[in-house]
């Protein structure tokens, strides 16, 4: 599925450690690599200055090629490279859009805790875009102060919510559990059902109960049918890819992102592959479940947002 892999640089090592997973993935894809780097002119009194500019830009473009070499050295690839004019964000989405069949991999700085992001300002607005799907790797610092490397990935998460949007993921899911052969784990989060509960000081029943008051046959449905849908699923993809191991799980749990990063930690997950936005019962939202499991997921992350 991707033709062209898309690493975007700033020259820090932070940035550099995406080129051995990008690498990795466009010899096992036959895919096409592009390094970038985006340069924004930031100077307002232009003058002599305009020297100083152009500086910067060859110093980039230097760069680039340095790095460009040690993979064709290392490799055998020959990757392209191109300074890119604006805003990072901005630059690196015009780019992609027209490249063929695009995945970007980038990394981002790692932290650990649930409401504390890793994404940075960058990649957070390349998927927002929804330019293309993005790979976001988060190194962790060895003790000897050099990252770790991520990949190839043995485990995958891929969460789903019946939705046609949340399967937009899905071709990019198996495209990379293809390259790297991972195994597929498809998990549908039902939120459990609520009984309404009346409040003797309000003459009208409120949508709140306790956890032992859910309405279990109507959640026992949900569960079901969540299961039939991820099963179907399963059996279509072993079809399309009958080399790939899949499997499925349906959890009840009022809270999607916390089941979908418990699973992930219990499945050894070492990438999930999710959609930005859907609809359905746990409606993947930027801002909202999607963007916990992001802020708070594993060292490895594929996104899509569906159009």
């Amino acid at each position: 599925m991707y033709r062209t892999i898309v690493v975007p640089l700033d020259g820090s090592p932070l940035a550099e450690h995406a080129l051995a997973t990008a690498t990795m993935l466009a010899e096992r894809a036959e895919a096409r690599i592009e390094l970038v780097r985006a340069h924004q002119l930031l100077l307002h009194d232009l003058g002599d200055q305009l020297a100083l500019d152009q500086a910067m830009r060859e110093e980039a473009q230097d760069y680039l090629d340095r790095t460009a070499k040690g993979i064709q050295d290392e490799s055998g690839l020959r990757p392209s490279t191109k300074v890119l004019e604006g805003p990072p964000a901005e630059s690196i989405c015009v780019h992609v859009r027209a490249a063929k069949d695009p995945l970007v991999v980038l990394s981002t700085h790692g932290r650990t805790g649930f409401s504390r992001a890793w994404m940075g300002s960058v990649a957070d607005a390349v998927i927002r875009s929804g330019c293309a799907p993005v790979l976001l790797l988060r190194p962790e610092e060895l003790s000897d102060g050099l990252l770790e490397p991520i990949g190839p990935f043995q485990r995958m998460l891929v969460p789903v919510d019946g939705s046609g949007y949340s399967e937009q993921i899905v071709p990019h899911a198996m495209s990379l559990a293809q390259l790297t052969g991972a195994q597929v784990l498809l998990l549908e989060v039902v939120k459990p059902v609520f009984t309404p509960a009346f409040m003797p000081a309000m003459e009208y029943a409120v949508a709140y109960a306790p956890p032992e008051e859910y309405a279990t046959e109507a959640t026992h449905t949900l569960v079901e049918r969540a299961a039939d849908y991820v099963s179907n699923l399963a059996i279509k993809l072993r079809r399309q890819y009958p080399m790939a191991g899949i499997e499925t799980e349906v959890r009840s749990d009022p809270t999607p992102a916390r089941a979908i990063l418990e699973t992930a930690d219990k499945q050894g997950s070492d990438v999930v592959a999710l959609a930005t936005h859907g609809r359905g019962m746990s409606r993947f939202v930027v801002g909202s479940v999607a963007d916990k499991v992001l802020r708070a997921g594993p060292r490895a992350m594929l996104v899509v947002r569906p159009q």
